[in-house]
């Protein structure tokens, strides 16, 4: 009886053990995804998900893409003055060295961010052109990719309420403010929302994502899997032997 308690409880405890991890909340990782190290008005594609923008330069591996009309943009790269593309001045600090820039959005398509693990935090900067209230838009969180599944939150992009003038009368995006959202659950997608395009631009986006654990897990079953087999085979010799 006590060699079939001990051979029991040698099969239970790794089912256990591996149970209980795979029930254990995820963990979570802070991303940034900063701009401008692509390059100048490429678009941004695969950069952040392992692969490249539409120029060949690859980026980290984040979990993130964008849709088909968003752009990296540099500052100092066209124009008099030393004005670039992107035509803004004052990024905030800790993004840089670009923007992300939403261009005309194709037919049928969206100005959209996947996550490929979800996330469950946002905060960013933003400008808008000209800081004019007439430009406001807004950014929709959804659960789905591509814009799909439920609407999880929405937050409003509206004109700064403490305008800096651009230095260079060439710049448009000189004002800006941040947003975030959290407590919205896991959203799979980020849609921008605007009336006119290539009005906003964005200078830096952080977000909380999830850290999947799939390979610990399997790991973790497979280490279960050969100690009841060991348990198997240790049962069987002490009842051979007895």
């Amino acid at each position: 009886m006590k060699t079939q308690y001990l051979t029991t409880a040698a099969l239970l405890a790794p089912l256990a053990l591996g149970f209980s991890l795979a029930g254990a909340p995820a963990k979570a990782a802070t991303i940034t995804l900063d701009f401008g190290n692509e390059a100048n008005q490429a678009l941004i594609e695969e950069f952040f998900n392992g692969g490249t923008d539409s120029q060949g330069k690859s980026g980290s591996n984040l979990g993130i893409s964008f849709g088909t009309n968003a752009e990296s943009l540099k500052s100092g790269i066209n124009g008099a003055g030393g004005t670039g593309t992107g035509k803004f001045e004052n990024l905030p600090s800790g993004f840089g060295p670009g923007v992300l820039y939403f261009a005309a959005v194709p037919t049928g398509a969206l100005s959209v961010m996947n996550a490929r693990n979800g996330f469950s935090t946002i905060s960013f900067d933003y400008s808008l052109l000209s800081n004019a209230s007439s430009n406001s838009g807004s950014l929709q969180l959804w659960s789905g990719l591509n814009g799909t599944g439920t609407l999880l939150d929405t937050i409003s992009l509206s004109a700064s309420a403490n305008p800096i003038a651009c230095t260079n009368v060439k710049d448009s995006f000189c004002s800006w403010s941040n947003a975030s959202a959290a407590g919205f659950g896991l959203a799979d997608s980020a849609v921008l929302v605007s009336k006119f395009a290539g009005v906003t631009e964005i200078g830096g986006i952080s977000m909380t994502t999830p850290v999947p654990l799939p390979g610990t897990l399997l790991l973790l079953l497979s280490g279960a899997g050969g100690l009841l087999g060991f348990a198997r085979r240790r049962a069987g010799s002490l009842i051979a032997a007895s």
